[in-house]
């Protein structure tokens, strides 16, 4: 993977992603009901295509650091 410059310029070969997912997804609760027949949190839902917000976000991440520099933290 190429380096990544910081904001100050300089390459860094280090950066991480940290991507919150944590949501409840209760304002989406009734579209996500009638879509998928239960609540879903809206991090694991697919609204706009086939990938969930989860997936897409990663994949957004996937062009700035590698999967093994990637923590997605979620609710218990």
């Amino acid at each position: 993977m190429t380096a990544i410059d910081d904001s100050m310029g300089a390459k860094s070969e280090e950066t991480w992603a940290i991507i919150l997912a944590a949501g409840q997804g209760q304002r989406l609760a009734r579209l996500t009901r009638a879509l998928y027949g239960r609540e879903v949190p809206k991090q694991f839902a697919a609204l706009d295509g086939e990938q969930t917000f989860l997936q897409q976000t990663i994949t957004r991440a996937k062009r700035l650091t590698p999967p093994e520099r990637m923590v997605v933290v979620v609710a218990e």
